[in-house]
């Protein structure tokens, strides 16, 4: 049964496939492939897996292994097959391709001459800690408006005329990863600035329009009301997080004076108790009334991450108080991203792809016939 059950590789190649000594010395004796013999190992090697998964659907140890040896089966049909049909149908339909490649090229042609040109061009805009995503919306809500040919709505939102709004094609928002890693002294990992950048990229086919566009633009999502109450919000939290920094830092300094009075023998007598402990380190306990055993330098390292924590929420704070800024203005350039000379070249080697692929297929559906020599 094990015998049964295993598969000859070599019985699973197609005979019209398989050549032998005496057919490789004789050409005269040389049998030939025919595309109507390539169609029907086609459809051999489909129907062989369409029974193949059948078996496979019977839950059996037969069938499982019926659908494995039928899957092989019809792919190595399928290896040998296909290639030289696709080559057979490239060399039968030589002129039908050729003439999808001219008319195609002729194609490129007439749009690099006829086409209206696109011009493209970038601004780089500073959210001022605003969430980049909210503005992402915004801008792919105008791209919308403008690919639609909705060019009075969009000349409404962004207050253009509808001339102006008529010559954008486009406008579409990519994010500028522009981050810093800043190294912690006190932690083991690293804290990562993220700058709110991001670009605004707009299709036009007039670059006149470049001006007036950026500061409509500009001004309509800089004052989006959202952005005004987010502001207020985030204002308002820094602020109190400034706040609870100072107080943690003023604490933090009187603890500090007690040592540096304690490790100069200076003012015995002061409001706090401070004598050494035992701990290993040589650690000092604050406070008669509740003795607490800490090590000397917690507070001073302390104190400099909450300092560095300071900074950043004053950094915050004093970019979320400037206004919506301009990093990198849109910049007119005069050569057009369409049409190119590539464009033509692409028509073309669009036109060879489908001119083949439509040989293919014809060959597949009419198979030619040819005399096989003996």
């Amino acid at each position: 049964e094990e015998k049964a059950d295993e598969i000859d590789l070599s019985k699973l190649i197609p005979k019209f496939l398989r050549r032998n000594s005496e057919t490789e010395n004789n050409p005269a004796g040389k049998r030939l492939l025919d595309e109507a013999t390539l169609s029907k190992g086609a459809k051999i090697a489909t129907e062989n897996i369409s029974e193949g998964a059948k078996a496979m659907f019977s839950g059996s140890k037969k069938g499982i292994a019926y659908f494995f040896k039928s899957l092989l089966n019809g792919l190595v049909y399928l290896v040998n097959i296909l290639p030289r049909l696709y080559v057979s149908s490239i060399k039968r339909f030589i002129v039908l391709i050729g003439f999808i490649f001219i008319i195609s090229l002729a194609y490129g042609v007439y749009v690099y001459f006829t086409a209206a040109p696109v011009y493209r061009a970038s601004l780089v805009l500073d959210s001022s800690g605003i969430n980049k995503n909210f503005f992402e919306g915004l801008v792919i809500d105008l791209g919308n408006l403008a690919q639609t040919g909705s060019y009075n709505s969009l000349a409404k939102k962004i207050d253009l005329t509808e001339y102006q709004a008529s010559n954008i094609l486009n406008l579409a928002y990519e994010n500028d990863e522009f981050s810093i890693i800043i190294k912690e002294e006190t932690d083991s990992t690293d804290a990562v600035l993220i700058y709110p950048f991001f670009t605004v990229v707009a299709d036009l086919k007039d670059n006149s329009v470049l001006p007036v566009l950026s500061e409509k633009l500009v001004a309509y999502l800089s004052g989006n009301p959202f952005i005004h109450e987010n502001k207020k919000v985030k204002k308002a939290v820094l602020e109190a997080t400034l706040t609870k920094y100072k107080a943690q830092i003023s604490s933090l300094d009187s603890m500090k004076k007690a040592i540096v009075d304690r490790i100069s023998k200076k003012n015995e007598n002061d409001s706090y108790w401070v004598k050494e402990s035992n701990a290993a380190g040589g650690g000092l306990i604050l406070s008669q009334e509740q003795p607490m055993e800490i090590q000397p330098m917690i507070p001073f390292t302390t104190t400099m991450a909450i300092e560095n924590k300071e900074l950043k929420a004053q950094e915050q704070l004093l970019r979320l108080e400037n206004n919506f800024k301009v990093i990198n203005n849109f910049s007119a350039i005069n050569k057009p991203i369409f049409p190119r000379i590539r464009h033509i070249i692409f028509y073309s080697l669009k036109g060879l792809i489908l001119g083949s692929i439509i040989s293919f297929f014809l060959a597949l559906i009419f198979p030619k016939k040819t005399k096989k020599s003996i």
